[in-house]
């Protein structure tokens, strides 16, 4: 199913994938990964925005490559902002679908970020998820009580959401219920959407991110580094990216989530950045080849 990350912050918008895709097997009709080098995170120069994808897209691209199945819509769209090329994205989706609701295991979403005017008027980090049907992870972990402290035995995840629906521009930020002033609050405090094999890696991030924490209690030191600078926070979300692909790679887990990473951020003036070149080291790390669109 694969992993992509959407952060905003006052930094900016930070937007983090791996390579990898599900899809539905014609033959078999079972969901299957693949990891060849398919492009996840899509730059849309023509409004300073950036597109990501997860789930079972072959389900919708089901004779082409879904990756080049969005870069070609994405070029040929008449979308003149952000809610514009969201709700351009829905109608597509649906399109292919033809207007009918996917099997229920089969979710897909789209991550469609950049700025956009807020109620006050003021542009600022815009998130919409466009998506067939809300769902989440309810994880249940066993103990035994008989040492001290209590012994965890057992974790299990379970997917609980709606039936699968017809595609919908969702926004996941700025938050609806909130005032601008709130989503400011919120804002300044850095908001991320996660999707994709979430409850793997539900379980690593909140042990990377109890490190993160550790680590910042000590006097002087910061993670991510600068963090009111863009170029740390995507370096951070790449590193728990890479790790993650890491622990797939030596587990017995499936490989639904491996391959690269690709990171991109987008600035509070609308530039892109991405990672610094010190970062191809790691060759599992790729920050180059995010495709452009007009």
């Amino acid at each position: 199913m694969s992993l992509i990350l959407t952060e905003v912050s006052a930094a900016g918008i930070a937007m983090v994938a791996d390579s990898a895709i599900s899809y539905l097997n014609a033959k078999t009709r079972q969901i299957e990964a693949h990891q060849t080098d398919w492009l996840k995170l899509l730059k849309v120069d023509r409004i300073q925005a950036a597109v990501s994808y997860w789930g079972n897209v072959g389900a919708v691209a089901k004779t082409q490559d879904f990756d080049t199945w969005l870069i070609h819509r994405v070029k040929r769209g008449t979308y003149e902002d952000l809610p514009s090329l969201a709700d351009y994205l829905v109608s597509e989706l649906n399109e292919a679908c033809a207007d009918k609701p996917l099997p229920n295991e089969q979710c897909v979403g789209i991550h469609v970020a950049g700025y956009h005017p807020w109620d006050d008027g003021q542009k600022r980090p815009t998130f919409y998820h466009v998506h067939n049907g809300h769902g989440g992870i309810k994880i249940e972990q066993c103990f035994d009580q008989s040492t001290n402290p209590p012994t965890l035995t057992r974790t299990t995840g379970a997917w609980e959401g709606a039936p699968r629906e017809v595609f919908r521009k969702h926004q996941d930020f700025p938050l609806a219920n909130l005032t601008p002033q709130q989503n400011l609050q919120v804002l300044n405090a850095g908001y991320i959407t996660r999707n994709g094999d979430y409850f793997p890696y539900l379980i690593i991030d909140s042990g990377m991110d109890a490190i993160r924490r550790t680590l910042n209690s000590i006097p002087g030191v910061s993670l991510p580094k600068e963090p009111t600078k863009l170029g740390p926070h995507l370096g951070y979300l790449a590193t728990v990216m890479l790790t993650v692909i890491n622990i797939y790679n030596c587990s017995s887990l499936a490989r639904v989530i491996g391959g690269n990473v690709s990171a991109l951020g987008i600035k509070p003036d609308g530039t892109f950045t991405s990672l610094p070149s010190r970062k191809s080291k790691f060759t599992a790390l790729r920050s180059a080849k995010v495709a452009k669109l007009p």
